[in-house]
């Protein structure tokens, strides 16, 4: 039997801590005390630390998609540098026009 590949069912599983009601993430990343399928939406990874869940002394869930900002403040309060594509994905949502209710055209 072939190795399993990568980026295969084989080796990924649903993240554990991304929210019930929304879209749950497949990683196969895990918890390095526990082996928790963590992802990096959930917990962005920074090199040579310790890739901790929420539950093992990782700190609050983060939400890199909703609010990078927060969690780059989280970082860089720590003394950590924040991962390339939260810094690109925090100015990018800042680039954009924001959409308030009035502004969204619905068709008839």
């Amino acid at each position: 039997m072939p190795a399993p590949d990568r980026f295969s069912s084989q080796n990924m599983a649903d993240c554990e801590f991304c929210p019930r009601d929304g879209r749950r993430f497949r990683t196969a990343r895990q918890c390095a005390q526990c082996g928790k399928a963590l992802c990096i939406v959930c917990r962005p990874q920074v090199p040579q630390i310790a890739f901790l869940c929420p539950e093992c002394g990782g700190g609050p869930r983060d939400d890199a998609l909703k609010d990078p900002g927060a969690v780059i403040r989280r970082l860089t309060d720590g003394g950590l540098t924040p991962p390339y594509w939260l810094v690109l994905l925090e100015e990018r949502l800042a680039a954009t026009p924001s959409r308030d209710a009035e502004e969204i055209i619905v068709p008839e």
